[in-house]
């Protein structure tokens, strides 16, 4: 047993601060620690960025289209916006669907807004009070104007880069251009700049009732329905299990529906956000690797720093697997310490940029206007067991150099 406990012994007397006598060396220790703390810190970074991504822009996307989007069958030459009627009971058999968690009304109508300084096509989207209160607490990134409930023009949400270009600031009053068979014109208040993706043209968000009132539809009227499924399931999967279902029943009353996926719809924005995860995968073995060499640097270090000590060990019989086993052990506590204030600096930063936003983004490229973060704990602890095994299996050929070193060499220019 004393055989198998030795080299536990003497690396926990090496690493003590007692046992640390060789400054150079020291230094050089450390360097590893910092270097192993970086790259875990990078990575553990990459991981809740890349994780944010993903998860804030297809919640921004949802707000377009939905989980699967069920609207009219119209042909590519059609100018004018079509409508169809959707009735309380085709909501109800959507609902009773089983896969279906929400369904959501949405009025689409194509405009215009002009200022003194410039003006831009936007397109108008109107939803239900619910949702507009969600977009509020979520997407919003500026404080929305309060209601007032005096005569004033009604309050719409616009996206942020169609504010930028249009220099429109919260409060701030600006003529909205209806266009289709029956244009008008309205002057709207800005609530609030939202991060909605920009796919078709800026993004103008209105009441559903206020669209239907300038389109002069009935209350059952809508551009298209946005379906969204219940949590783990397949939208690509249930699209065809939907259509089966409302082909086989009498749910359209009459009328041409198409339902797509919101992959199929916005193929671009999809394919975007699984390059983002590709590259973080790149990004994650090339620090993983990196943090590998620089642990072996720390302990070629050190037993360099150490040759005189390993020449007595050896000269009073401990075999070279020991040496390896204690060598080992040592890598595998430099490892340990960068790992701990890798993680230690990767949730500081993480948790400064979700409370206060400090990074920030062009939302016209990004689709939001923050670096955002989510923090996964599989990824996390995914990250700390790869970067630790990764370590120890490249320390593992370098340590066994120590076997190599012979006593009389050691001994004679000590």
């Amino acid at each position: 047993m004393s055989r198998f406990l030795f080299p536990f012994f003497v690396a926990r007397r090496l690493s003590g601060s007692k046992a640390e006598s060789f400054s150079t060396t020291d230094k050089m220790v450390r360097f590893a620690v910092v270097g192993i703390a970086l790259c875990v810190a990078v990575m553990l970074l990459t991981i809740f960025i890349g994780s944010g991504f993903n998860h804030e822009v297809k919640k921004r996307l949802s707000f377009l289209t939905g989980d699967i989007k069920l609207s009219t069958f119209s042909s590519s030459t059609e100018e004018q916006p079509t409508f169809f009627h959707l009735t309380a009971e085709m909501e109800k058999s959507l609902l009773r669907i089983p896969s279906v968690e929400k369904v959501r009304r949405v009025v689409q109508l194509a405009g215009l807004i002009k200022t003194d300084s410039a003006f831009r096509g936007v397109v108008a989207l109107g939803f239900d009070s619910i949702t507009i209160a969600a977009l509020e607490r979520t997407l919003l990134h500026t404080s929305p104007a309060p209601e007032t409930r005096s005569f004033s023009a009604p309050q719409a949400i616009l996206s942020s880069p169609v504010a930028e270009e249009l220099q429109l600031e919260v409060k701030d009053r600006f003529p909205f251009y209806s266009l289709g068979e029956r244009p008008s014109l309205r002057v709207l208040t800005l609530k609030g700049k939202s991060d909605i993706p920009e796919v078709n043209g800026g993004i103008l968000i209105l009441p559903i009732n206020y669209l239907q009132k300038q389109a002069r539809l009935a209350e059952d009227e809508v551009s298209y329905v946005e379906i969204f499924l219940k949590s783990g399931l397949n939208p690509e999967e249930e699209a065809d299990k939907l259509a089966r279902i409302l082909s086989e029943t009498s749910f359209s009353e009459g009328q041409h529906l198409a339902l797509n996926t919101a992959r199929e719809l916005m193929p671009a924005l999809f394919d975007w956000v699984d390059m983002l995860d590709a590259n973080t995968f790149l990004l994650l073995s090339i620090m993983a690797i990196v943090a590998g060499f620089t642990a072996i640097t720390g302990i070629l270090v050190l037993m360099l720093g150490r040759t005189r000590m390993i020449g007595v060990l050896k000269a009073l019989g401990t075999s070279g697997a020991l040496l390896h086993q204690l060598f080992l052990l040592l890598g595998g506590n430099i490892a340990l310490r960068g790992l701990f204030w890798g993680n230690l600096i990767a949730f500081v930063v993480a948790m400064l940029q979700k409370g206060f936003k400090i990074l920030t983004l062009d939302p016209s490229i990004y689709y939001i206007s923050y670096v955002p973060i989510d923090f996964t704990w599989k990824g996390w602890i995914l990250v700390n067991l790869v970067a630790l095994a990764v370590i120890l299996i490249m320390l593992i050929l370098p340590t066994r150099i120590v076997s190599r070193i012979k006593v009389a060499d050691t001994l004679r220019f000590s």
